[in-house]
């Protein structure tokens, strides 16, 4: 008896655990052409793009350790990242 009452709890409680774990759609209401680039973006975006480049020869030539890690931080940033998410949208 103890087996049939814990079967129907579960199946009771099932349906609102698959519910709660289904991902929210994020609505954006600007499409990434509508987006403002400037001159200092543009420099930068040219930057973490000749890093890539170089990265994929495998010839990035000498750098400081503090310039590598910048590269390597926007390259993951740049490449990864989802700007059109509010930080507080992001689940922690």
């Amino acid at each position: 008896m103890k087996k049939i009452t814990l079967s129907i709890i579960a199946l009771a409680i099932a349906p609102f655990g698959m519910y709660s774990c289904k991902k929210a759609q994020m609505q954006t209401n600007e499409t990434p052409t509508e987006q403002q680039v400037n001159e200092e973006d543009l420099a930068v975006i040219n930057k973490i793009e000749a890093f890539k480049t170089s990265m994929k020869s495998k010839s990035t030539g000498e750098m400081n350790q503090e310039e590598a890690l910048w590269h390597i931080e926007a390259t993951m940033n740049y490449t990864y990242g989802e700007a059109q998410i509010a930080l507080n949208d992001v689940d922690h």
